[in-house]
């Protein structure tokens, strides 16, 4: 199966001085760097952040639908606390404990899980629900023993239309998702406090935060953590 391959060229100049330059790539398509040539006496050096965060979750933490790579709420927590971040959130992932890996080569000072809105839709009952969410909490506990943790729990959506699910009622779940993530000694970040309970802060007016709805997120998940 042959892939479509697209090559683009990119060329610009700086003043003279020393100069920190950040690239931000796409967030829903892969890209691969194939050749840098620096010019004269051009010379790179690596930032050194503060801090160390590893993201996991769903197209909201992957950041699906802000306009722009740079406005999703990890990469402005990312500018804002100094934070070096690995982000592998994927969209419509779901709590599932095999994800977690043991041998990841990136040790991060604070690990972020937001999942549940896609488990809301996509598990069979309330037992499975729960059920993969403990099972999830617990391994992460086990794979980064030396982290701080937390979790955060879903945002507001706007469709009511899928109250009926058989896993329960959403915002219901939502407070039962922060009370286990707690009970396994998570810090719990109530999703529902990040971004305003308005339609006007979501892209598509229920469920992906706009950049708008993203800077509300960032902000109040920067002002929570700094509880920790």
């Amino acid at each position: 199966k042959k892939t479509a391959c697209a090559r683009g060229h990119a060329e610009f100049s700086i003043p003279e001085g020393k100069h920190h330059i950040t690239l931000y790539l796409p967030n829903l398509m892969m890209t691969t760097l194939y050749n840098v040539e620096l010019h004269g006496a051009t010379m790179l050096e690596p930032v050194k952040k503060a801090r160390k965060f590893y993201f996991l979750g769903d197209s909201i933490t992957q950041g699906y639908d802000a306009i722009y790579p740079s406005m999703s709420y990890v990469n402005r927590v990312a500018r804002v606390m100094n934070a070096e971040v690995l982000n592998q959130a994927i969209g419509s992932e779901i709590f599932d404990e095999h994800i977690l890996d043991a041998d990841l080569p990136y040790a991060p000072e604070l690990v972020v899980i937001a999942y549940g809105t896609n488990d809301f839709i996509k598990c069979e009952n309330h037992e499975q629900f729960i059920g993969n969410a403990e099972a999830f909490f617990l391994r992460a506990r086990e794979v980064f023993p030396e982290a701080q943790i937390a979790y955060i729990s879903p945002i507001w959506r706007g469709e009511t239309e899928k109250d009926n699910s058989p896993v329960g009622e959403f915002f219901t779940l939502a407070k039962e998702l922060g009370a286990l993530a707690e009970a396994c000694r998570l810090f719990h970040i109530d999703g529902q406090k990040l971004v305003p309970h308005l339609s006007a802060f979501y892209s598509d007016l229920t469920l992906h935060p706009n950049d708008m709805g993203f800077s509300f997120y960032a902000e109040n998940f920067v002002r929570a953590i700094c509880e920790f």
